[in-house]
């Protein structure tokens, strides 16, 4: 009732009345992401993974819906659900016989794993500096290892959608 409401908001409460209006919440949300809606359903998906190896497994699968242009695109890898937490190297990525670029991204978006060709194609080198608020994890010579955290995601390019990719991605969603 409106005596419980009032009573529950407390003597602190500030009272507006509106006798000759209808008051709604903001409830609304008048938008949608079916672009990216498509692209998560299209990419190849990593969560739930429990290991490296399992990883590179589903990425060895990968259809032709995984790519943006020449670039297979995966997310949803998280190395501390593994056995082993330590993060993974383009070593593993670079095995199978694919020879695209890869960019695997991270379940919370904040890291980005990638092959020596990504690597290549983002010209990422033992002499690239880490970029402010980014990290490029390298080896202990100073050799990229393929993984890419926070702001230094952005020295990778990826390719924009073309018509038909991004029409594929919007009739997934």
């Amino acid at each position: 009732t409106e005596q419980e409401a009032l009573d529950f908001a407390g003597p602190q409460a500030v009272v507006e009345r509106w006798p000759a209006s209808t008051i709604v919440p903001g409830l609304i949300d008048a938008h949608g992401h079916l672009a990216s809606l498509g692209a998560s359903l299209s990419h190849v998906n990593l969560e739930g993974t429990h290991s490296e190896a399992e990883v590179v497994a589903r990425v060895a699968k990968a259809g032709p819906d995984a790519f943006e242009g020449e670039w297979l695109i995966a997310r949803g890898w998280d190395q501390n659900d593994w056995p082993d937490t330590h993060w993974p190297t383009h070593a593993s990525l670079d095995a199978l016989p694919l020879r695209a670029p890869m960019f695997l991204s991270r379940i919370d978006g904040h890291a980005a794993w990638l092959n020596a060709e990504a690597l290549k194609r983002a010209g990422i080198t033992k002499n690239t500096p880490d970029p402010l608020g980014g990290h490029i994890e390298r080896t202990s010579t100073g050799e990229p290892t393929g993984v890419l955290i926070d702001n230094a995601i952005d020295l990778v390019k990826l390719p924009a959608p073309d018509v038909k990719t991004a029409q594929r991605h919007l009739k997934k969603a």
